[in-house]
């Protein structure tokens, strides 16, 4: 069990257009649980699997992609409390 700070902490995951715009935004108490939800998202929104989606992390940050192509970008925000 974590201490009350760590249990009242939100982390939020905001999934931007590849030309910057919001697409959508999420919180999560576990960042682990973020990432099953950046694929379903990008999955339902493109028609692909969830098998299909994958991150690619380079120098100007983190996109999910669909066969090694760009679909967003995958920002990872401060935590919220």
């Amino acid at each position: 069990m974590g201490t009350l700070h760590q249990l009242k902490t939100r982390h939020w995951i905001r999934l931007q257009h590849l030309d910057g715009r919001e697409w959508c935004r999420e919180s999560f108490r576990d960042v682990a649980q973020a990432w099953a939800w950046v694929a379903e998202t990008v999955a339902q929104q493109t028609g692909a699997r969830i098998e299909d989606v994958d991150a690619f992390e380079g120098d100007l940050g983190t996109m999910a992609t669909l066969d090694g192509i760009p679909v967003c970008w995958i920002i990872h925000g401060l935590p919220l409390v």
